[in-house]
């Protein structure tokens, strides 16, 4: 037990405080001898083979403060006072420090406030109910979002002006490459203006030009139709598909997209000069479509000349006489209601072409409405009063008048043949007549 040694530095050092070398922890010298005062009572301990237990166990402190060692209690005498360390070792236990002073504390943030409720605007019951589930969630957390209105608004106003110079900057270089002939550059200063704002109808209008030069017919059409689209109150748009369909051989349609932009803008001089282009050649197309139904007529072939009237009207909307002979196909087919309907329109297109008036006739005798017949005929007739040139018309409606009327009321009786004498050449002369 005693002969356990503890490695110190102390078994290397010479203490000339005492007799001889104590180099050796186990010299017989010191074994059971004091301990001098000078040598630390760990070390003493340690010559004495219970270095183990000395420096491990703290003996209950002495009154004086000095050294306690549990080991050598009763074995070796105790120091009165605590010894003074040996050269070059510090003082053990320390002595007192003075008090520091406290280190500055930090500034400590102010305490959390309470929150204040927020006042949260409900959200509509009919956006409850029409609203997705994600989108009213979206709905309800924008509402309660504190937001600065005004500032928001700032925003919103200054970015729409900043891109609003931004497409006008490249709507005029656009132009500028339109106007030299590079229809290319255009169309990509274009696109790239739509892309920043795609709702903008004179850009459509503008490339629509640019591609019907590059005769891309189609993205030419699609354009037009996304500008009027966009702005169906502004004539250009029809402009432009108007000239896509008359150089696409659709006469009719042209012709058709110019009344429509005409009735937007009744000036309009593009689409005044573009409607007088195309009309001539209209007209002419129709016409050899009239000569082929009145052919299909002649046969009794009426559905066929009732589908060439058709297109003829297509391109001739206005022709009085079309509307006519295909009130006449109608009555043929028995469709009197059509048949109607297309002699009112050519009287009214044309109240003194009085064939219209007998078309009426003939619809109204087949709806069995012949009193109204009988108006329709003297109507035509009343039109026709006192106008040059249309004697043999008139007639043509007066035989019809009296044809009508004696089916309708019977043949009138013939009247009694009356003999007439004159009295004398003066009676004859003065109109006197006896019978």
């Amino acid at each position: 037990f005693f002969s356990v040694h503890m490695s110190h530095s102390w078994g290397s050092e010479a203490n000339t405080g005492a007799p001889g070398s104590y180099s050796n922890w186990g010299n017989p010298y010191w074994a059971g001898n004091q301990v001098p005062s000078s040598i630390p009572p760990s070390s003493a301990a340690s010559q004495t083979g219970l270095s183990g237990w000395g420096a491990s166990y703290t003996q209950p402190a002495a009154p004086w403060g000095g050294y306690a060692y549990p080991s050598t209690a009763g074995l070796l005498p105790q120091p009165q006072a605590s010894p003074p360390p040996p050269s070059g070792y510090a003082a053990w236990p320390p002595p007192p420090q003075p008090a520091q002073p406290p280190l500055p504390q930090p500034p400590q943030p102010p305490p959390p406030q309470p929150l204040q409720p927020q006042h949260v605007p409900p959200v509509a019951d009919d956006a409850r109910t029409t609203l997705d589930p994600v989108t009213r969630v979206d709905a309800e957390q924008k509402a309660a979002r504190p937001r600065d209105e005004e500032q928001e608004a700032v925003e919103r106003e200054a970015k729409k002006r900043h891109l609003e110079s931004e497409v006008v900057a490249l709507r005029d270089a656009g132009t500028k490459a339109f106007a030299s002939g590079d229809n290319h550059k255009a169309v990509q200063l274009w696109t790239h203006g739509l892309a920043l704002d795609d709702g903008n109808a004179p850009l459509y209008s503008s490339r629509s030009a640019a591609y019907f030069e590059l005769e891309n017919l189609e993205q030419s059409m699609a354009d037009a139709n996304k500008c009027i689209d966009l702005a169906p109150k502004w004539c250009k748009g029809y402009y432009r598909k108007a000239k896509v369909l008359f150089a696409g051989k659709n006469l009719a349609g042209a012709l058709s997209v110019c009344r429509k932009g005409l009735e937007v803008a009744a000036d309009d001089p593009q689409l005044k000069a573009l409607g007088d282009q195309i009309r001539p050649q209209a007209v002419k197309e129709a016409e050899g479509h009239k000569e082929k139904g009145n052919v299909s007529f002649q046969a009794k072939d009426y559905e066929a000349a009732i589908a060439w009237y058709q297109k003829a009207l297509h391109l001739d909307p206005e022709n009085h006489i079309l509307y006519s002979n295909r009130s006449a196909c109608y009555c043929a087919l028995e469709e009197y209601e059509k048949a109607l309907k297309d002699a009112n329109k050519c009287i009214k297109l044309n109240k003194l072409f009085l064939k219209g008036y007998s078309r009426k006739s003939s619809a109204m005798q087949g709806l069995g409405q012949k009193a109204d017949a009988l108006k329709a005929l003297r109507q035509g007739l009343k039109e026709a009063e006192g106008v040059d040139g249309m004697r043999k018309q008139r007639e043509a409606l007066q035989d019809t008048l009296n044809e009508l009327e004696e089916a309708v009321h019977g043949k009138p009786p013939e009247a009694p043949k009356q003999f007439w004498q004159p009295l004398c050449r003066e009676c004859f002369q003065e109109g006197h007549l006896a019978r």
